[in-house]
């Protein structure tokens, strides 16, 4: 389940907690880096969308979803394994670090520190809410890794058909496509269906779907499932924009667009 609402009194308290724990072996002072203009914030590639999991105090850990824009806004989401199925989400603006290092999160329901994170390449290493490194035997799981521009063994909602959103049925079931690099499997939803198939794909981000089955149950949208399935075997090339995958015929427009769920995986 999706929770909209961030229960911001709940999770500060709980994350100030979590980062207090692991921060009490005597954090070093984090090191500056004395030329600004090779800095992580002038010299990196930061923006993105960053992914990891995170030790948590009464769970199996936090899985947590940060994305860093270029005008310095963030969004930030948080699910806590083997608690429930909640994601918690919220969204802010973020500030450098005199030096450049490091950016501390201002969510926008108030003025305290939402998490601090010192930057490096293609990753986002978690301090404690003074700024110091996390310390002690888990210190090395306090890391965040950069998203990589593949599109295999990720989970990817169905949010357009053909120019037009997608309906969902009476039964609430998503539609998504997985493609697995072991083997070349495909897997997804149509709605009413469980699919199943094979991809191949080329240089020149060309894609081939085929040998594509379905279960045999009806619901209230099998029109459009037999669409998406359409789509699926005409789709000759893919393009990716962060967290959107556009599958397309020839160039012409997208035959279909999903987003990336990175909780579904």
């Amino acid at each position: 389940m999706i929770h909209l609402h961030w229960q911001n009194l709940y999770f500060s308290v709980f994350f100030a907690g979590m980062l207090t724990l692991y921060s009490c072996h005597s954090p070093q002072p984090v090191t500056s880096n004395p030329d600004p203009a090779h800095n992580s914030e002038n010299a990196l590639d930061w923006p993105g969308v960053y992914r990891g999991m995170i030790p948590c105090a009464d769970c199996e850990g936090i899985k947590m979803q940060l994305r860093l824009t270029q005008d310095g806004t963030y969004q930030l989401a948080s699910l806590y394994q083997g608690k429930d199925t909640t994601v918690f989400r919220e969204m802010g603006k973020f500030s450098w670090s005199k030096e450049g290092s490091t950016i501390t999160l201002i969510s926008e329901r108030g003025k305290a520190p939402a998490g601090i994170f010192k930057v490096g390449e293609n990753h986002l290493r978690m301090l404690d809410l003074q700024g110091k490194p996390i310390e002690g035997a888990l210190r090395d799981q306090y890391v965040l890794h950069k998203s990589d521009q593949t599109i295999s063994d990720k989970y990817w909602r169905l949010i357009e058909l053909q120019g037009k959103p997608v309906k969902s049925t009476s039964t609430d079931k998503e539609l998504y496509l997985q493609l697995f690099e072991d083997g070349n499997r495909l897997s997804g939803h149509g709605g009413c269906n469980i699919i199943n198939g094979q991809y191949q794909l080329a240089a020149g981000n060309r894609i081939e779907i085929s040998k594509l089955v379905t279960t045999m149950m009806a619901c209230d949208i099998l029109d459009q499932e037999q669409q998406y399935l359409d789509v699926l075997e005409k789709a000759d090339n893919y393009t990716l924009q962060e967290d959107t995958l556009s599958l397309n015929k020839a160039k012409m427009a997208p035959l279909a667009r999903f987003t990336l769920e990175y909780f579904n995986q």
